[in-house]
Formats: C-alpha cells, structure tokens, sequence
C-alpha cells in the first residue's frame, strides 16, 4: 500500500469518527487546493458530513463557478 492511500484510509477512518461520535458534523470549506481534497473525500465516504463557505459578498468570480462546480460535480 502507498503513503498516499494510508493518508487516504487515515483520513476517511477520522472522518468516520467524527460522523459516528457527533450529532452534527460540518467542514468550513474555504476552497483552497487541501479543502479539495477533503470535499472529494467526504462527498465519496461520508457524505453526512454537511460542507459550508462563509460568502463575504467579495469573493472573485473565479470562487462563485468554484462553488458552482463543485456543487454539481458532488451534488452537493
């Protein structure tokens, strides 16, 4: 098994957990490159974990088709 799919099932067994020992469970997404990452593994293995993004009414453009297609991509 690699290093990176280790990190990977690490990854997903704490997310797991955290699903499993509270009610509620949310990941304050600010879109960069690592929240990425985390958003692909929670929507693929725990997609009970909600995901936000704080909208500051001046984030770029480029930010708001992010949202948009990261939303359809994940059906989010």
């Amino acid at each position: 098994m690699s290093d990176l799919q280790k990190k990977i099932d690490q990854t997903v067994a704490i997310l797991k957990q955290a699903a499993s020992e509270f009610t509620s469970v949310a990941f304050a997404n600010s879109l960069g490159a690592e929240d990425m990452v985390l958003t692909d593994l929670i929507a693929k293995h725990q997609p009970n974990i909600a995901m936000f993004s704080l909208d500051t009414g001046r984030l770029p453009k480029e930010t708001y088709d992010l949202i948009q297609e990261v939303s359809q991509q994940y059906t989010l």
